[in-house]
């Protein structure tokens, strides 16, 4: 004969672990045919099952009608399975939006190879410079630490004036070598931002 749910539930409360048992296993197949019909799947369900048994042990003392406990877990397992599709559905809507911003951002492999090209024939064209032309950009553009213009005179050894004509003359024929390359765009003659 089996026990009636309000005696499986005073032995629970009392630490019965055998009536604990007996009476996840007397509802086990209830909840899992609920969370399975709301469009869980296998490991899902066991999740929630575990959430479910979880909220049953915490209400365990403060359940009214004991004789009602079939719907109290029909009642349990529908919100648990519906916070769990709930979850499911915010974190695949994260997860879609970061795959959106990553593939947004991520350059086409045409464009990456694009950009491998143009930095191979700007670094074969400044070394086709000058070694002062090679030496001023490597220091205006290519440097780290912001350099003042009296920082790169004083290394070079040059009069502080003669760096924007130099500049100048330097830029004018790295865009001459790389328009020769077939490399597009623009070599900018701005001064960096640095302080002067």
């Amino acid at each position: 004969m089996t026990s009636p749910d309000a005696a499986l539930v005073r032995r629970c409360l009392a630490g019965d672990r055998v009536a604990w048992t007996t009476l996840l296993a007397r509802y086990a197949d209830l909840a899992y045919a609920l969370l399975r019909r709301s469009g869980l799947g296998d490991a899902a369900a066991d999740d929630a099952f575990q959430e479910v048994a979880v909220q049953l042990w915490k209400h365990l003392e403060q359940l009214r009608d004991v004789e009602r406990l079939a719907s109290w877990i029909g009642t349990t397992a529908r919100r648990v399975a519906w916070r769990a599709k709930s979850r499911e559905r915010t974190r695949t809507t994260h997860e879609e939006a970061a795959a959106r911003d990553v593939v947004a951002e991520a350059p086409s492999p045409a464009e990456a190879a694009g950009s491998v090209e143009e930095e191979q024939a700007l670094r074969e064209a400044l070394a086709g410079l000058g070694q002062r032309c090679r030496e001023l950009l490597s220091l205006l553009y290519f440097q780290p630490a912001d350099l003042t213009y009296d920082e790169i005179a004083r290394r070079l050894g040059v009069p502080r004036g003669s760096l924007g004509p130099t500049r100048q003359r330097c830029l004018d024929a790295l865009r001459e070598d790389l328009a020769a390359r077939g490399v597009r765009g623009d070599v900018s003659d701005a001064a960096p931002p640095f302080s002067a």
